[in-house]
């Protein structure tokens, strides 16, 4: 008889701003405004953040939120919408700018990647320590009991190419088996790299970048709302739609391969609330 293949479990990872914002990039929503309203001051959505500002500033902290609440605004206030969605071009190609100039300020060269590619290993195969030892013991035990290959995905939320580039630099120094860890019969299973690469759900600096809400009844404007041209410009799930792309399709598929779900830096908000 044989020999028995076996099956290889999957261990996927989200990746949020935090990531971004952990290896000392200013790319928070605040970051961007102090860059962005400066250089816009007689621009729709720039005066509007600028003005909330002054006051409690709590309307814009959430930017995507903000755009959906803002569309009620626009309707009050201006008889057509081709301003706002100027502004909103104009917005987005800022901040395009702005994030990349951010990226480019991580490089990754010498002895650094080497660094880099150690710490990926060990926070990748053994990320359950840091948590509550509760926690920590029922996650550890469960991947203890898998066996075989233990492949590592990733649905990064991000725009930029920072986590991109450090699971890169680890191939590249460890190649796409990373890792190992012990399992309970005493064999050593390894960790390896999903081939597809880092899959970017929200699209990428230079590709089907999608900004807006998590659905229709998070815009306010009754007339973007009813429009279907409007929702396929603020809605996340219409905008992967338009480009024709499987990226739901493909995250939720991820998603039930998983043995183990883990996120990083994300903020469970409200914007992407159909995948919490």
């Amino acid at each position: 008889m044989g020999k028995k293949k076996c099956t290889m479990e999957k261990i996927t990872f989200w990746i949020g701003n935090g990531f971004d914002v952990n290896v000392g990039l200013h790319t928070r929503y605040q970051d961007f405004y102090d860059y962005y309203t400066p250089k816009h001051t007689d621009d729709l959505i720039a005066d509007a953040i600028a003005v909330d500002k002054l006051t409690d500033g709590n309307n814009w902290s959430d930017l995507e939120i903000a755009l959906g609440n803002f569309t009620e605004e626009v309707e009050k206030r201006w008889e057509n919408a081709d301003g706002f969605w100027k502004s909103l071009q104009t917005m987005q190609s800022e901040l395009i700018l702005y994030l990349k100039n951010e990226a480019a300020k991580v490089t990754l060269t010498g002895e650094r990647k080497r660094k880099i590619a150690l710490e990926m290993r060990r926070s990748l195969v053994t990320f359950y320590q840091a948590f509550p030892e509760r926690d920590s013991q029922v996650i550890g035990s469960r991947i203890r009991s898998m066996k075989g290959e233990v492949e590592h995905s990733f649905i990064s939320l991000n725009y930029t190419d920072v986590f991109d580039r450090c699971c890169r630099v680890t191939q590249e120094i460890l190649s796409r088996k990373f890792g190992e860890h012990l399992c309970d019969d005493e064999t050593k299973c390894p960790h390896v790299f999903d081939k597809r690469g880092v899959f970017h759900l929200h699209g990428t600096l230079d590709s089907e970048m999608i900004l807006g809400v998590n659905d229709s009844s998070q815009i306010k404007g009754e007339s973007f709302r009813k429009n279907e041209l409007d929702r396929q410009s603020l809605v996340k799930p219409e905008m992967n739609r338009r480009y024709g792309n499987q990226k739901e399709a493909i995250a939720r598929q991820l998603i039930n391969d998983s043995s183990v779900i883990c996120t990083f830096g994300v903020s469970i908000g409200e914007t992407d609330k159909m995948w919490w």
